[in-house]
């Protein structure tokens, strides 16, 4: 059964793009037009205003996270914002990301920040840089092998044992050091476009890819390329008649109970997934069942 909530409780929008639960228990729901925040019974709508610095920076609001402090990161259509949860104020990321499309954030636990854009590559922000003042930035450079493969990042995640990968629009990285910094595996097995990545409670990794499709990495950190058996690959019937080039990919990945998984695809629906028996149970709207999900097209999932 599927509680809705629109209009009646406030909520204007139809078209949600990211959902949050904050430290107090608040739900943060990003929308191409503001950030709602709910407290169970009614909704506050923050939008940017012209004229107050102290507003946020743009209202498409497309990714969100916590940092350590509980302190809401706010990743938008025009740059990077950090809302003070004690201030109720916003604040935004200087340089470089003012005028770039968010499309990806990785808080680390010692307080440094990784953001991934549509189009201008991936920053690090280290620890001790609180205003965002100096970021690492990486991006492709075709003379460079040890680059990044593409400056279009879609997802960002860190494996048990630290490691970085990235997913990007043609394919999956992982970070490594050199003598001459940081660099970057290009994972020859998953050369296509990432939507989404995901490291589950036993360290594997999970990777969404266009259409109905899902990669499974069972030991992330020791993973070299060319393994292909490190690799399983799933790949869900479309049998409820969507047309495949609708279905715009595996973009939602969460935990369910026990060692199931929650799939969000774009175009098909809401999937829970049992890996082991690869038993799965398709959720999509039904118009003779109100109480039925409300589109096939799900951008993203929160487990409370």
């Amino acid at each position: 059964m599927f509680d809705h909530f629109i209009d009646e409780n406030g909520l204007a929008q139809n078209s949600i793009m990211n959902v949050l639960q904050d430290l107090d228990g608040f739900l943060w729901i990003g929308t191409p037009n503001g950030l709602y925040k709910y407290d169970g019974n009614q909704y506050k709508v923050y939008r940017h205003q012209t004229n107050d610095s102290l507003s946020i920076s743009n209202n498409s609001i497309y990714e969100l996270e916590l940092d350590i402090h509980g302190n809401i990161l706010i990743g938008t259509g025009s740059g990077l914002c950090k809302f003070d949860r004690l201030k109720e104020t916003f604040s935004t990321f200087p340089g470089d990301l003012e005028d770039g499309r968010i499309s990806a954030i990785y808080p680390e636990k010692d307080g440094g920040l990784w953001v991934g854009t549509l189009h201008s590559g991936l920053y690090h922000f280290k620890a001790d840089d609180s205003y965002g003042n100096d970021p690492e930035h990486y991006t492709h450079q075709l003379s460079k092998s040890t680059s990044i493969d593409s400056d279009k990042v879609q997802s960002i995640t860190k494996d048990h044992e630290g490691n970085l990968w990235v997913g990007t629009f043609t394919g999956l990285n992982k970070m490594y050091e050199t003598k001459s910094g940081n660099g970057f595996l290009q994972i020859k097995e998953v050369n296509e476009e990432i939507k989404s990545l995901f490291v589950d409670e036993r360290g594997e990794l999970w990777i969404g890819l266009r259409g109905a499709r899902l990669f499974r990495i069972m030991d992330p950190a020791n993973f070299k390329t060319g393994n292909s058996k490190g690799i399983k690959k799933y790949a869900f019937n479309n049998d409820v008649g969507n047309d495949i080039s609708e279905i715009s990919g595996l973009i939602a990945i969460n935990k369910a109970l026990g060692d199931n998984l929650w799939l969000g695809i774009h175009g098909y629906g809401l999937c829970w997934f049992n890996p082991e028996t690869e038993e799965f149970k398709l959720y999509i709207p039904n118009e003779l069942n109100p109480e039925s999900i409300s589109s096939n097209n799900v951008e993203t999932i929160l487990v409370d």
